[in-house]
């Protein structure tokens, strides 16, 4: 089957920005970023190396001098409690239909594919995941480590879940009964909001983190110009809350840690990636579903009709092929997906 010219679908899955503040006397402060000037020193490969040799400038005294530059930080405040990390979170159900599609039969089929999905609870398959990466904290990156913290979710139905020593929860592990029934209540919601157009859902996610005094914070990063000689190096993502300059998470670097879910891309995997239509692994910067693999979310997309077969045959969601999942779970995040230029 072929990919039409023109082929979209919209993301159903749209975090905010995550903010953070610290608590100190049951009050919530934005946490500032501060700007500052360093003394750095000469530690690269290019100051004193080249492809062809050492450099003929890299004296033993040039390399001993300082390497002043300006970078952001962010510490904890002495007087704080703990940090505090929220964002908001809702659901669409934009994976059931393209946003655009030039060709009707391709429609079809991608629908017919998506009913029978539906059928076999396969979101709910999705929505366990999800829901996972939000109560382990996935998404407070390197704020998890060595640190304790709690997760609390609040959504639109009026439902509260408390995930008490969240620290202690991980992706391949058993849960405890009562994080299980948690996760599952969780999850339902997030199933129901996935699979219902109609279904407004949405949720308040917040996180409280206990530091060490003064521990660093590690907000999202951008990127920098370095042909820009006055500005800082290293600059940090902040908001304005009342003249403050918040540190946050970017939507994206949240949306990509709940997103963390595909293990499906090898049988003996042992750590799930976030949905990439080639299952990008950029910490061994390789291509999981490279094309040669026949496995790329685009190989897979022409073969729906198949995987729709599979799909009326399965008994259970656990018969449910994992590159069906993955197919849907790519429909969720949404994206151009068209076989050629429109």
């Amino acid at each position: 089957m072929q990919l039409p010219n023109q082929l979209s679908y919209k993301r159903s899955i749209n975090p905010s920005k995550a903010i953070f503040y610290y608590r100190r006397d049951d009050e919530l402060y934005p946490l500032p970023v501060e700007r500052m000037k360093i003394r750095g020193s000469k530690s690269g490969f290019s100051e004193a190396h080249t492809a062809k040799g050492i450099k003929e400038s890299a004296t033993i005294h040039s390399l001993a001098t300082g390497n002043p530059h300006t970078i952001d930080t962010c510490y904890l405040p002495p007087v704080a409690e703990c940090l505090v990390c929220r964002f908001s979170l809702r659901i669409s159900a934009n994976s059931l239909k393209p946003d655009r599609c030039s060709d009707m039969t391709f429609k079809d089929t991608a629908q017919q594919f998506l009913n029978s999905y539906i059928d076999k609870d396969g979101f709910k398959e999705l929505a366990i995941r999800y829901a996972k990466n939000i109560a382990m904290g996935t998404w407070l990156w390197r704020n998890r480590e060595a640190n304790t913290f709690d997760v609390f979710v609040k959504t639109s139905q009026g439902t509260e879940y408390k995930f008490e020593n969240a620290h202690q929860l991980f992706w391949d592990a058993a849960w405890p009964a009562e994080k299980s029934d948690l996760l599952n209540g969780l999850a339902s919601e997030l199933a129901t909001a996935l699979s219902s157009a109609r279904y407004v859902w949405h949720c308040d996610i917040w996180a409280e983190v206990k530091m060490p005094f003064c521990s660093e914070v590690f907000p999202s990063q951008c990127f920098v110009d370095h042909n820009d000689k006055l500005s800082a190096s290293k600059v940090l993502l902040t908001t304005d809350i009342d003249g403050v300059m918040t540190a946050c998470y970017s939507s994206d670097k949240v949306g990509a840690a709940i997103q963390m879910i595909d293990d499906w891309w090898d049988e003996s995997c042992d750590f799930p990636l976030r949905v990439n239509e080639y299952a990008a692994d950029y910490e061994n910067l390789i291509a999981r579903r490279h094309p040669s693999t026949d496995r790329d979310f685009y190989q897979c997309l022409q073969k729906l009709p198949y995987y729709t077969e599979k799909l009326v045959k399965a008994a259970v969601t656990e018969d449910i092929d994992p590159d069906a999942h993955f197919v849907a779970s790519v429909l969720v995040k949404g994206g151009m997906f068209q076989g050629g230029k429109s």
